[in-house]
């Protein structure tokens, strides 16, 4: 795994949208079954275990939550075609976590939509300095994506 991140000075607001993203504290049953279908797809898929996302757990608010927990997803024609969900670790850290595309959606800017709305959404946060996403090492994909995004192999050295 590969840890990417990129800091609120170098963040260039500038991504433009071509899906319809919604961002939700809570999901409707029908997005969260949506969304639950395309996590089956991802775990058939990646070599490394997931975070098991519930039908419970996406629809109603709970106190144990991850603090600063939102989930962003893509709509087409009224269903879930893609999610992701970031949180915060600490004060000034927002973690994107799992990004997942339904098979049949997937080279269609809907995981780009979605990261760029998670860090986008993580970098409101007051003191939040850092935005950061894990990635599998030969996810070509998913590193295309941090990179048009400004994201940064840890340790490399970010431009001011």
């Amino acid at each position: 795994m590969a840890t990417y991140t990129i800091e609120k000075k170098n963040f260039k607001d500038n991504h433009k949208t071509t899906n319809e993203v919604v961002l939700v504290d809570v999901l409707e049953i029908d997005k969260a079954e949506d969304l639950l279908r395309i996590q089956s797809h991802i775990e058939a898929e990646i070599a490394e275990p997931i975070t098991k996302l519930t039908l419970n757990g996406l629809t109603k608010k709970s106190n144990y939550a991850f603090e600063g927990l939102k989930y962003c997803l893509v709509i087409e024609e009224g269903n879930c075609i893609g999610y992701g969900y970031g949180y915060l670790e600490g004060r000034d850290v927002f973690y994107i976590d799992t990004i997942a595309v339904a098979p049949e959606h997937r080279r269609k800017k809907v995981a780009t939509d979605i990261k760029a709305a998670l860090v986008k959404y993580g970098f409101g946060f007051k003191d939040v300095n850092i935005v950061k996403a894990i990635t599998q090492e030969n996810n070509i994909g998913a590193i295309a994506i941090n990179e048009t995004l400004g994201l940064q192999l840890e340790g490399e050295k970010q431009e001011l």
